[in-house]
């Protein structure tokens, strides 16, 4: 393919993307007056990361005018946002004006006059309000420029490329679809509806085995009582047959026609990995030449396609891994002479369809990851120590790479990761249902990582299963085997059960656990194990039973209730009844939790430690006896700033705190936590007399786990809750 074609099929992808956020960030302008507290500081927050992205993405296609006018609409912000002050109608007007020039110039118009002239309003604004604000946010009407916004106890203001969207702000996707132009909202919404129509099926098909059960019963009460002979009986079972085959068409019809409109709906949103290589292409040869280095990149992408929302969210993640393999991996030319290397870097992007999954590889040829720095790093920063680094494989002392925080480079880089760490890499992969793993051998000889991403969002194969009185989807894509095993060949191991299944060691757990029914399996003489695969990773799940396999539509749990453990939403089966849908990432990363215990040989399993956090005297003692025990070490505080002082010094695995204490309350120690990288995935639990709706709103918005109300929970109800957030 010719430069002038790859650079063509750039402008194309970028219109689509730059269209698309620049519609967010119109939509942020025109609702910021409305605005206030974590809504106002979110918005304005977005619309920067909106800007970034957008100049970036200006960058590697070409649109050099664009780029210059992002920068001016991030700027603009960013005074506001650093005040924490809602920004003026001025600054308002400016804003949506720059906006919308943008959208003509993806368009295609040339105004540079008019560019020119917005850029210079626009740094006068910026100075102006930097200026005035002399770097503090100031009272009501002390500043020119600026509206006075409440401020947000105990929220330090977060850094624009980390902001999340505020809640209830969806963002708007647009697809391109031959000559017409979809709103991906809609199409979603369209896609929710053929989700649908695949469970009204299940239930049809449901309701029919019903109606010929009904039938044959029927005829088998008429030949007991001897009115088969009857001309009237007769009438009715000939009239029901008809109903009974009337019935079976229809099904047939739904079957295929909500299958059909399904696949449709599938590939609506479906792009070639092909379409998006040019762009691929064009960071890593940019990167490149920002380091001053040669780089062949050669992809082998198939005609393997992905959901495109898929895709979009992988957008970041995926630019992380292409300047990772040009910054970190190929080296300079002279690094890479020195160790017998040819000066020219080669990067291999290569893509695979296994089932419901693709596998997509980023290798490079160059110096590796080496075990050796990586564990000295993970003991400088105390992840490890060195009785626990020597048992590790190298392996498992590679994936540590993944660990939030962790770093072996000696200089922060401009080039790569940009403050988003590989863990934030790998969470947001897990969060689309997908895994991310280090490639062993690596394929060039340097790194290779190795990205399992699901086809599809609309629907996809489950296995149901029961665990106690619950039942649970497994994703059929990462369901490997299953097996009897003799319950009498398992054994505990540092808290973790182990057995041999097919010539190898498999860790195995208990599935009824997640829901705190019952932390251990039956007994019986074999136990049930599904065992699932990721990657080159493998677990047991231990059931009760194995139900079916079936086409499933996954529902995303309300907002308050995505930070289950374990949890990735509900479906909705043929009968009504709601099963819940596994986070398969959830049970490996418990499973090594245990393992890492196993592995030091401890004779006992590592005590889960609890933070408890109550101003009243008497609410930490009846919690500290309600859970205090050989399964949980438990230490209390007397506010939120004890509590966090706590948490500076120690790790602990889950927060029980109170809202209503001095110094630092509950809501602001909880918004701390979610704020920090190191402790954001750490489980919390509000413990409160505040009972209202709006309370129990505001506690979830905060990013708390579990909401329990003072005099309503029991003991039991505090250890289950407990037991469902954290687990060994």
């Amino acid at each position: 393919m010719s430069s002038a074609s790859v650079a063509e099929e750039i402008k194309v992808v970028f219109r689509a993307e730059a269209i698309e956020i620049l519609t967010e960030m119109a939509e942020i302008v025109e609702h910021l007056p409305d605005s206030a507290g974590d809504a106002l500081y979110g918005a304005m927050r977005t619309f920067m990361r909106c800007g970034h992205n957008i100049k970036g993405a200006a960058s590697v296609a070409g649109f050099e005018e664009v780029e210059l006018l992002a920068h001016g609409l991030e700027g603009t912000m960013a005074p506001f946002a650093k005040a924490q002050a809602a920004p003026s109608e001025e600054a308002l007007i400016l804003m949506e004006a720059g906006v919308a020039l943008a959208r003509r110039l993806v368009g295609g118009e040339h105004l540079p006059e008019v560019v020119e002239e917005t850029l210079r309003e626009m740094e006068a604004c910026r100075a102006a309000v930097s200026a005035a604000t002399a770097g503090k946010a100031p009272a009501a009407g002390a500043a020119p420029g600026i509206r006075a916004a409440p401020a947000v106890s105990g929220q330090p203001a977060a850094p624009a490329s980390s902001a999340a969207p505020p809640e209830g702000h969806e963002r708007k996707e647009s697809s391109i679809q031959a000559s017409i132009r979809v709103d991906t909202a809609r199409l979603d919404r369209l896609m929710g509806f053929a989700g649908e129509l695949l469970v009204a099926g299940s239930q049809q098909e449901e309701r029919s085995a019903a109606i010929e059960e009904f039938g044959q019963r029927l005829q088998q009460l008429l030949g007991e009582v001897d009115l088969a002979r009857d001309p009237r009986f007769v009438a009715l079972t000939e009239e029901l047959d008809t109903w009974k085959r009337r019935d079976h068409q229809a099904q047939r019809s739904m079957a295929q026609l909500s299958g059909e409109i399904g696949a449709a709906m599938k590939r609506l949103r479906m792009l070639p990995l092909g379409d998006v290589a040019p762009v691929w292409r064009r960071i890593l040869v940019d990167t490149a030449a920002k380091l001053g280095r040669e780089v062949q990149v050669v992809f082998e992408l198939g005609d393997i396609e992905l959901d495109r929302y898929v895709i979009d969210s992988l957008r970041d993640p995926f630019m992380h891994f292409l300047r990772n393999a040009i910054d970190h991996g190929i080296g300079s030319p002279e690094a890479r002479r020195a160790a017998g290397k040819p000066s020219v870097g080669k990067v291999l992007i290569r893509s695979t369809r296994h089932g419901a999954m693709v596998r997509l590889e980023i290798s490079d040829d160059g110096l590796g990851l080496n075990p050796r720095e990586i564990g000295a790093a993970a003991l400088a920063k105390g992840l490890v120590d060195e009785a626990e680094l020597a048992r590790m494989s190298d392996a498992d002392v590679l994936s540590m790479v993944f660990i939030s925080g962790f770093s072996t480079a000696k200089q922060v880089s401009l080039i790569s990761g940009r403050g988003v760490g590989l863990d934030v890499v790998k969470r947001r992969i897990e969060e689309l249902g997908g895994a991310v793993h280090i490639g062993l051998p690596p394929t060039l000889g340097g790194a290779t990582f190795v990205l399992l991403l699901p086809v599809s969002l609309l629907s996809a194969k489950g296995l149901l299963v029961r665990a106690g009185p619950s039942t649970f989807v497994l994703p059929s894509e990462m369901v490997l085997t299953t097996r009897r095993v003799p319950q009498a060949d398992v054994r505990e191991l540092g808290g973790a059960w182990v057995a041999d299944v097919d010539g190898g060691s498999l860790r195995l757990g208990y599935l009824g656990a997640l829901a705190a029914t019952r932390g251990r399996p039956p007994t019986r003489a074999r136990w049930l194990v599904v065992v699932l695969a990721r990657g080159e990773e493998r677990l047991g799940v231990i059931v009760d039973e194995i139900l079916l396999e079936q086409e499933v539509v996954t529902k995303r749990l309300p907002w308050n209730l995505r930070r289950v453990a374990g949890v990735s939403g509900a479906v909705v089966l043929p009968s009504g009844a709601v099963a819940v849908a596994v986070d398969v990432a959830y049970l490996f990363e418990a499973a090594q939790s245990k393992a890492g215990g196993a592995a030091g040989g401890s004779s006992r399993a590592r005590r889960l430690r609890l933070l408890v956090v109550d101003d009243s005297l008497t609410a930490r003692a009846e919690m500290h006896k309600a859970l205090a025990g050989d399964t949980y070490e438990v230490t209390v505080a007397g506010d939120g700033e004890e509590a966090w002082a706590h948490l500076a010094r120690e790790r602990y695995d889950l927060v029980i705190s109170d809202i209503q204490m001095p110094r630092l309350d509950g809501l602001s120690l909880t918004r701390r936590i979610r704020a920090s990288a190191k402790h954001r995935d750490l489980a919390v639990i509000l413990v409160t007399s505040l009972a209202s709706p709006d309370d129990v709103t505001e506690g979830a918005a905060a990013g708390a786990n579990e909401y329990l109300v003072k005099g309503r929970y029991r003991a039991d109800d505090l250890r289950s809750a407990v037991a469902r957030l954290v687990s060994l």
